[in-house]
């Protein structure tokens, strides 16, 4: 008779550097009068995947472990996709509440229904690391992912090919191989904003900011 697997944490400490968000539509609507263009931004921009080893499907139950902490305090939603970057359904374990202090997460769920009440297969829970707009460092150690039952492990208990990062808008996933830390170092960025914190097309007339510093634009 088959017996249920110990838990054996995957000891890779995944540090994801979240970039500064630009503002959504609705943080920033248009004004076209006074030349500020809409936000661009959305909370899926940077994320983070754990991939699992198979296809997990609905009413499946399964439990997932880690311990968590950022630099600033922060959240961040999660989504369920297929391999990283193939997004499937909107809640995979529910908002993830990160503080400056070490935090156990732990929860069991059996796989819901997807949109329209239909059956879901997926492999990875991707959590957004944009939420806030604020640049913050994420700290995410010890996965455990197993079914209830503890008769099988879905995650590698060594290594890092278990997780993905995304870097930006626009870009695709890619695991991190030979090393612990998944780095996203900010990028410099066209966008352009007012003195209040606006962002406003190139059009704009005044002073204005660009990567941290001001200019004049004539």
């Amino acid at each position: 008779d088959r017996q249920p697997l110990e838990e054996i944490a995957n000891p890779t400490e995944n540090i994801v550097k979240g970039q500064e968000r630009e503002p959504t539509a609705t943080e920033q609507p248009a004004n076209e009068e006074e030349g500020i263009a809409a936000g661009t931004g959305q909370p899926w921009d940077n994320q983070f995947f754990i991939l699992a080893n198979r296809e997990i499907k609905t009413g499946e139950s399964v439990t997932l472990k880690f311990k968590y902490k950022s630099s600033i305090a922060a959240k961040t939603t999660t989504q369920l996709h297929g391999n990283p970057g193939a997004y499937i359904f909107w809640n995979a374990i529910g908002e993830v509440n990160f503080t400056t202090e070490w935090q156990d997460f732990e929860k069991t769920w059996v796989i819901p229904y997807g949109d329209n009440n239909a059956e879901i297969s997926f492999k990875s829970i991707a959590f957004n690391m944009a939420e806030i707009k604020e640049a913050c460092d994420y700290y995410i150690k010890d996965v455990i992912w197993m079914t209830e039952d503890h008769m099988e492990t879905l995650i590698n208990t060594t290594g890092d090919e278990n997780f993905y990062i995304k870097e930006g808008a626009g870009t695709s996933p890619y695991v991190v191989s030979g090393i612990s830390n998944v780095v996203n170092n900010k990028k410099a960025s066209a966008v352009i904003y007012n003195l209040a914190g606006q962002r406003v097309s190139k059009d704009y007339k005044g002073i204005v900011i660009k990567n941290g510093a001001k200019y004049i634009a004539k």
